[in-house]
C-alpha cells in the first residue's frame, strides 16, 4: 500500500521505510533507463536534444562543471542523492518524494489518499511501455515504471501483440477494480 500527500498543489508519495524506498528506486528505474538510453546516443547533444531531464543535467550540467565522463557522473548523481535522501529518512522518519523525482521532508498530513499501485493519483492513465532489446527477440512490458507479470508469472512474449495484450487485461482489471 502505497500514501500519498497533497501538497503545494502535487501530490507526494510518502516513504517511511528503507523497504519503501527500495520500492520506489525499483520504480524510478524507468526514468534512469531512458536517460542511459539517450546518453549513450551517440546522435545525440549537438544534433538531437535529450528529452529527459536526467540525460540533460548529467550531459548539459554536471559533465562540464566536472570534466569527467558520462559513466562517472551518473554514479556520483546517483550516489549524491541515494545518500541524501537515505540520511532525511534516517533523521526525519519519513520523506515525500514526487512523481518527477523531488524529494522533501516534513509535509502537513491532512489530504492522504493510499493507494494498491504506485500510481500517483494525479496520474490517473496507465503508462504501457512494451520494449525489445536492440539485437533481442523478446519483449517486455512496463507500465508506470513497472514490469508486469502475465497470469503464468512470464515477464517476456515472443510477439508485440502478445505484450500489448497483457497490458490490456492489465489496464483493464485496474480500471474495473
Amino acid at each position: 500500500m502505497y500514501t500519498f500527500i497533497k501538497h503545494n498543489g502535487g501530490w507526494w508519495l510518502k516513504i517511511a521505510s528503507v523497504e519503501e524506498y527500495l520500492n520506489v528506486k525499483l520504480f524510478e528505474n524507468e526514468m534512469w533507463n531512458e536517460a542511459a538510453e539517450q546518453l549513450g546516443d551517440f546522435r545525440r547533444n549537438k544534433h538531437f536534444h535529450f528529452t529527459n531531464a536526467i540525460a540533460s543535467l548529467i550531459y548539459d550540467f554536471r559533465c562540464p562543471r566536472t570534466g569527467h565522463g558520462i559513466i562517472k557522473e551518473t554514479a556520483a548523481l546517483i550516489e549524491e542523492i541515494s545518500s541524501q535522501q537515505l540520511e532525511m529518512l534516517n533523521k526525519h522518519g519519513n520523506i515525500y518524494i514526487n512523481k518527477n523525482g523531488g524529494y522533501c521532508f516534513g509535509f502537513d498530513e491532512t489530504k492522504k489518499i493510499e493507494r494498491e499501485d504506485l500510481i500517483y493519483p494525479d496520474s490517473d492513465y496507465y503508462k504501457v511501455n512494451i520494449k525489445k532489446f536492440p539485437y533481442g527477440t523478446h519483449y517486455y512490458l512496463y507500465i508506470n515504471g513497472k514490469q508486469v507479470y502475465d497470469e503464468f508469472g512470464n515477464i517476456k512474449w515472443n510477439t508485440y501483440q502478445r505484450a500489448k495484450e497483457i497490458a490490456d487485461q492489465y489496464v483493464k482489471e485496474k480500471i474495473d477494480e
